[in-house]
């Protein structure tokens, strides 16, 4: 599930950074305006598909954690083994991977966040200031 879930945001990165690029080699503001709406709408849409996946893995690394820590440390006294390190490593790459896509999503966030910034600062030709 996290695989399909980093595929995803690692898409619409793609199709964000995409936009961008294109926003500054074609300098059309009324396509740009176009694309932009329908951009956000297959962004929505993704993120609504593909929220309920990715809630649970956040809830499964909030159980995982505190199984972790006591599979580490335990209730007893004999202190932390190599083997109970080795027992919970895939736990622990589990929950590195999601933190992992938790960051991606986060990018295509800040991402989108910068494309009106982005458009303000070019110039689409004359009588375009006034219209913005």
């Amino acid at each position: 599930v996290n695989l399909c879930i980093l595929r995803v945001c690692r898409c619409l990165s793609i199709v964000v950074d995409i936009f961008c690029a294109d926003i500054v080699s074609e300098k059309d503001l009324d396509a740009a305006t176009v694309g932009w709406n329908v951009l956000q709408a297959v962004l929505l849409k993704a993120s609504a598909c593909i929220m309920a996946p990715f809630v649970t893995l956040v809830l499964a690394v909030a159980v995982a954690v505190p199984a972790i820590l006591v599979d580490l440390y335990g209730f007893g006294d004999e202190g932390t083994r190599v083997g109970d390190i080795v027992s919970v490593l895939p736990n622990i790459i589990v929950l590195f991977a999601v933190v992992r896509t938790s960051l991606i999503a986060a990018q295509i966030s800040e991402s989108c966040s910068r494309v009106p910034a982005l458009i303000n600062c070019h110039f689409f030709g004359v009588g375009t200031e006034q219209a913005r």
